[in-house]
């Protein structure tokens, strides 16, 4: 395989990941809404900063990483409060 093939196949092994990575965020959101709703129904709030720092220490447990979850968890965490508002 030349490398002009081998950069068009991983291009489209990305595509494809990028892919799943929507399907994946949309059912996280979906369980976002869910959350939400039961908040308001329990009269929680919407931000818990204990949980937050919980799933990015979860997710931080291969360093190599932990600069990624740092930059991108925040913008995640931050787009799921504002649909449970």
């Amino acid at each position: 395989m030349t490398p002009e093939e081998r950069i068009e196949k991983a291009r489209l092994d990305i595509n494809a990941i990028d892919a799943e990575l929507i399907c994946l965020l949309n059912k996280r959101m979906d369980s976002v809404l869910l959350i939400g709703e039961a908040k308001r129904e329990l009269g929680q709030e919407v931000y818990v900063p204990a949980r937050e720092q919980a799933v990015k220490d979860r997710l931080k447990k291969d360093e190599r990483y932990e600069g990624l979850v740092d930059a991108i968890w925040p913008e995640i965490m931050a787009f799921a409060r504002s649909l449970q508002k």
